[in-house]
């Protein structure tokens, strides 16, 4: 028997609107500041647990990569479980990757980490977008969804200045004690949140079919294909720079660790800037490719220019570090709309596919520039970022032509 939940697909929970943009904001913001957490810390670790820089940028990539094939059961599963429900999940298992760095004492238990971590990865962004996706129409879900990437910027501006700060005059371990402290209290709300889900119960046999033909109809899609497809060069070029960018101005800059942590707080200020404007009324006039490539392509140059050219000074580098978030900001809603605007079916499914392709993305992005980090230094890393940013917008331009190719042949 199939229970459906009686309130409209655009409502919002019974506690109220406000309270949901609310934890659509805070969930997607735990989870990204556990996901970079370590980066400001690389120096220390490394020299504490006698690694490379490089090799920690990798823990990124193993987790990136676990995420991936998670993802592809996180969207369905939240689509018939409840999407607070995978939010809660997502977030409990950040509390226990926090948990565990603290208590890490080598490599292998970090990669064991990662591997925890995944399952926070696949989840968190795909389920709030999700409730976003399906619980608002028009300037509302621009709005949410605007409030999502806003709390991935937020998860920065305010935690990685406390997190530095701690970890600076106490030591790394007891930053990620707070860490998995903080995301075990918003883990308890969440929980309570989610008992306002309302679960569809369907056989096994019946899911699995579902699964199967929802994954092939949006594969069918060749707009969605090409947009996937960006998405994941575009999150290669994004992480490519933010997974490195911290220990480039520790190392080449020669800031301290609490300067690292306010340089990301500026990039968070950029980013919550950038998605502000993408929510605002400006924001129909952003949600198109032409707008999606301009955005793409400067963020590639701007990361080419600030690791590319390590003799430009510090505040110059500085303000192209922000100039890239306040970019990304903008870009993060024109690609999802074009994404939700090109898919017929499986919001949710579709979500996280484009979570699994960026998850891909940030695994391209980290693993390559650890490499080539290791091989060329830092301009190597800045040329790559060019590279990602070139051929998303290949990709952008190609499914915009699919795009009105189909729309063509409809008439």
């Amino acid at each position: 028997m199939t229970h459906q939940s009686n309130k409209p697909e655009n409502e919002t929970l019974s506690d109220g609107g406000n309270v949901l943009l609310v934890w659509l904001a805070l969930g997607p913001a735990i989870g990204m500041l556990a996901f970079m957490a370590m980066t400001p810390f690389y120096p220390l670790i490394a020299s504490d647990l006698g690694v490379s820089v490089a090799a920690l940028g990798q823990i990124i990539t193993v987790t990136t990569l676990g995420s991936t094939v998670l993802a592809l059961l996180a969207g369905p599963l939240a689509d018939r479980y409840g999407h607070m429900r995978g939010l809660a999940v997502g977030v409990a298992s950040t509390a226990i990757s926090a948990g565990l760095i603290a208590l890490s004492y080598g490599y292998m238990m970090l990669l064991v980490v990662g591997v925890v971590a995944s399952i926070g990865q696949a989840i968190i962004r795909p389920a709030a977008q999700a409730i976003a996706g399906t619980r608002y129409q028009e300037h509302r879900r621009r709005r949410a969804l605007s409030l999502v990437t806003a709390g991935l910027s937020g998860g920065g501006l305010i935690g990685f200045p406390v997190l530095t700060t701690i970890g600076g005059e106490y030591g790394w371990r007891w930053a990620f004690v707070l860490l998995a402290s903080i995301a075990f209290v918003v883990t308890i709300a969440l929980g309570h949140l989610a008992r306002q889900d309302t679960p569809i119960e369907r056989s096994g046999d019946v899911l699995s079919k579902e699964l199967f033909n929802t994954y092939r109809s949006i594969m069918g899609n060749t707009v969605v294909v090409s947009l996937l497809v960006a998405a994941l060069l575009r999150s290669a070029m994004i992480w490519g720079f933010y997974t490195y960018r911290a220990a480039f101005f520790i190392e080449q800059h020669r800031f301290t660790v609490e300067q690292a942590g306010f340089l990301i707080t500026a990039a968070g200020v950029g980013l919550l800037a950038g998605s502000s404007i993408a929510g605002s009324k400006f924001a129909g006039k952003i949600a198109s490719p032409i707008w999606l490539v301009s955005l793409t392509l400067s963020m590639g140059l701007i990361g080419w220019l600030v690791l590319g050219l390590t003799e430009i000074n510090s505040g110059v580098a500085t303000a192209g570090v922000v100039l890239f978030s306040l970019c990304l900001g903008m870009v993060a809603v024109p690609g999802r709309l074009l994404l939700l605007d090109a898919s017929s079916r499986g919001i949710a499914t579709t979500m996280t596919l484009n979570g699994a392709f960026s998850n891909l993305g940030i695994a391209l992005g980290s693993g390559a520039g650890g490499i080539l980090l290791a091989t060329g230094g830092y301009h190597l890393v800045g040329v790559s970022l060019l590279s990602f940013g070139a051929l998303s917008t290949t990709m952008v331009l190609l499914s915009s032509r699919q795009m009105q190719h189909a729309k063509a042949q409809e008439q």
